[in-house]
């Protein structure tokens, strides 16, 4: 059968003739860019098809035809010719290592990685002592964002082939990912040590130093990469904010300037001067410069604050509030606008809105701060499970939803037990609107502890709301209540009752629930709600 599902996909090859061999091995890692092919390199991959075609219509039992047959098809791209070939491969030999891996390949390649990290698994199982299986394993994990599994799998890479600079790079990339800053620097650093001319690895020891504001150690890195690359606008605007970090502006603006030689438009080299002008004290000049930044990037937030402040500065104080307004229109998460827009809105006497503008201020820095200290605290202890929950509650805080399920996923994969975890990941997939996932998230945590009423009520809730499965609503709150009956349980059981039009029982719910929370403005309000919704019935 898989030979005739194989002659099926070679009935759309061009027929050519050769007699030259494909023999090349291809590469064991995924191109980030693949290699695109010379019409020289192309024809005479196609006749390498046909004349392995050739060879399996004379010698159909023969593994080593289909498997050339798959080695030139992936490099031609022709992916489910290579894929069915692999297959066929597999099922003459089962422990062929080098058919697994390049059907995990093939996998990757059009970016099927649950099936490419099952392919490379397979390597595994046939000769755990191969590097490059491990590594591809690594990474096809890391594409699935299955960070915690990614890492053992490139750390095993590492162990078994310790002088390959990539594999060291690839388990930076996972470690730094992680928030495994010193980590991730030990890996960068062995990738530089073993190839001092790999650049991305390179950048990315000054990236982390930098974060850990040894600025002087990452200027001499970046330094390194210019002579390696003389036209690297990035290290170049990365010394210049090394400069501007340490409060050097004059000297900052000399760096983006050079940047700026290189490519005049990069967003990079202009926001950074135009910063490095304003903290000069130089704000209309900033302004010129802002504009041009602007214009190559309309949609960034931070240049929309510097322009406020840059007018703000000059006491334009109208110009200084629409700045700010739109850097808040482009994140309303970004905690810095709101202060500066209160400031604003004082200074022309709007001190309503400029009460309103700093709460919101207060608001989010406080969630800010608690981000800052759960990145902290990650840092310090990657591979601890609460500090990722911590650190995945502080972003969910700041709205960044994608983020956060980031995080309590990886929380749960070191501690596949943590059912708060898997509750509050419900919590935030139904702000994503993803309310199947929310919904299998609620149910694991009430598997992993039947007396924890948060996810009763979130899916009871979520069943009402979303699911219309109101008979499986009722049940989850009337349990919640009777795990704990606190305000929340009888709230959302009020929830339940009125979506099930049993009026009556939603108000003696209600009442419960004001019981134990009187004149609770929230519960006035969720009540009044609740009566509403019936008048519009």
């Amino acid at each position: 059968m898989r030979d005739l599902i194989l002659y099926a996909l070679l009935a759309f090859t061009i027929f050519l003739s050769d007699t030259s061999r494909f023999l090349q091995e291809f590469p064991t890692t995924r191109q980030e860019t693949p290699h695109t092919l010379t019409p020289d390199e192309e024809d005479k991959l196609l006749r390498d098809v046909m004349y392995f075609r050739a060879l399996i219509e004379q010698e159909q039992n023969e593994p080593g035809h289909f498997f050339n047959l798959g080695l030139a098809s992936l490099a031609l791209g022709r992916t489910n010719t290579a894929e069915a070939a692999f297959k066929v491969v597999i099922e003459m030999r089962p422990a062929d290592f080098e058919a697994h891996l390049n059907l995990g390949l093939v996998y990757a390649r059009i970016e099927d990685y649950a099936q490419a990290a099952e392919a490379f698994n397979q390597c595994v199982a046939i000769d755990s002592s191969r590097a490059d299986a491990f590594y591809n394993l690594g990474q096809a994990l890391r594409y699935q964002d299955k960070w915690v599994d990614s890492i053992k799998a490139l750390s095993k890479a590492t162990s078994l082939e310790p002088q390959n600079a990539l594999f060291h790079y690839g388990q930076g990339y996972v470690e730094e990912n992680l928030g495994a800053d010193a980590d991730a620097l030990i890996s960068y650093s062995n990738a530089v040590a073993i190839d001092p001319a790999y650049i991305e690895a390179q950048q990315a020891v000054g990236r982390i130093l930098f974060r850990q504001q040894k600025f002087d150690k990452a200027k001499e890195v970046y330094r390194k990469v210019l002579q390696l690359d003389p036209q690297s606008v990035h290290a170049r605007a990365q010394i210049g904010k090394a400069l501007l970090s340490e409060g050097k502006p004059d000297s900052a603006i000399y760096a983006y300037e050079n940047a700026l030689r290189v490519d005049g438009a990069s967003v990079e080299a202009l926001s950074g001067l135009g910063l490095a002008t304003l903290r000069a004290g130089r704000s209309r000049d900033a302004l010129a410069i802002y504009e041009k930044a602007t214009a190559a990037d309309p949609d960034a937030p931070s240049l929309y604050y510097n322009i406020g402040m840059a007018h703000a500065n000059l006491e334009q104080h109208e110009e200084a509030l629409r700045a700010f307004t739109k850097a808040i229109e482009l994140n309303p998460r970004y905690p810095e606008p709101y202060l500066a827009l209160g400031n604003a809105l004082t200074a022309l006497g709007r001190q309503e809105q400029a009460r309103e503008a700093l709460d919101t201020f207060s608001r989010l820095h406080s969630y800010q701060q608690e981000l800052t200290l759960a990145e902290r605290y990650v840092s310090l202890n990657p591979h601890v499970a609460e500090m990722r929950y911590n650190l995945a509650n502080a972003l969910a805080g700041m709205g960044r939803f994608e983020d956060a399920v980031e995080e309590y996923e990886i929380a749960i994969s070191l501690l596949p037990g943590f059912a708060q975890a898997y509750n509050n990941l419900g919590v935030v997939n139904v702000q994503l609107g993803r309310f199947e996932e929310a919904g299998t998230a609620y149910r694991q945590a009430m598997r992993l502890d039947s007396t924890f009423v948060d996810p009763y009520t979130n899916l009871a809730w979520l069943h009402a709301n979303h699911g219309e499965d109101y008979e499986q609503a009722l049940y989850l709150a009337r349990k919640a209540v009777s795990i704990n009956p606190s305000v929340v349980s009888y709230e959302t059981l009020a929830i339940v009752r009125n979506a099930r039009r049993e009026y009556a029982e939603s108000d003696r719910a209600m009442r419960r629930a004001m019981e134990l929370e009187p004149d609770s403005a929230r519960l006035i309000q969720l009540w009044e709600r609740l009566k509403a919704d019936r008048s519009d019935e």
